[in-house]
Formats: structure tokens, C-alpha cells, sequence
């Protein structure tokens, strides 16, 4: 792992994604969708996006949660709809579901910090409504 701590933006995957968000390269889902692409294992950089878009979502729409950098609304070029919503909680339900379908998931349980990283990952799931 390169950057890592357990907040949702402590790492390099998310921090691309909030970068390319940003910048305006960021067109939802469809920007990140490589990261998913496998139905059975989900690659660390998958997991640290759908957490740190799920900690987005829940600020954007003033649901409490884990700490998020400054982003202006103006930044999102994408919306926030249910679908949107459904598949980022689907994304961070697998990054959390355990270390032989998730890579983010192994790494951090060979470490001290997977009680917090849980924490702090499940306190990034956006609500349904």
C-alpha cells in the first residue's frame, strides 16, 4: 500500500479519485469502473473509492460521517441519484466483506488497525434515503 491510513481519503486511490473529481475528470461511476470489474475479488483501489465515495456522499448530503477534505459542489459533475447510491453501498459492503474477496480488506487485517479501518469504513455507508 502507498498512502494508507484509515480515514476514507488517507489513501492514494481515493485521493486520485478526489483529485480527478476536482479537476473535472470525474464522470461517475463510469470514470472508477475498472476498479470493479471483478464480480468475485475487489482489488484495494476499488475498496478505498467506493469508501471514500460513499464519506462524499454522506457530506454532500449532510449525513454525518468520517472527516472529508473541502470539496465544493460545483465539483460534483455527476449525480448523486439512488442508483448511484445502491451500487456504492453494494462497493463498500464487498470491500468490508472479508480478506478472500477483498484485497483492502486483507491488508488492513494484517495490520493493527482493521477494528478502526472498519469503524471508520462502515461509518462512510451512505443511507438509503
Amino acid at each position: 500500500m502507498g498512502a494508507s491510513g484509515t480515514g476514507p481519503f488517507e489513501n492514494d486511490a481515493a485521493m486520485d479519485m478526489l483529485d480527478d473529481i476536482v479537476t473535472g475528470n470525474f464522470n461517475g461511476v463510469e470514470s472508477i469502473e475498472w476498479a470493479f470489474d471483478d464480480p468475485d475479488y475487489l482489488e484495494v483501489d476499488g475498496g478505498q473509492m467506493a469508501i471514500a465515495l460513499g464519506a462524499l456522499i454522506r457530506s454532500e448530503r449532510g449525513e454525518p460521517g468520517p472527516e472529508v477534505p473541502e470539496v465544493e459542489r460545483a465539483d460534483f459533475r455527476f449525480d448523486i441519484t439512488p442508483e448511484l447510491i445502491t451500487w456504492v453501498r453494494t462497493q463498500i459492503s464487498r470491500a468490508l466483506s472479508g480478506p478472500e474477496t477483498s484485497e483492502a480488506y486483507g491488508l488492513w487485517a494484517e495490520s493493527d488497525g482493521l477494528d478502526e479501518w472498519l469503524k471508520v469504513s462502515r461509518s462512510a455507508m451512505p443511507s438509503v434515503s
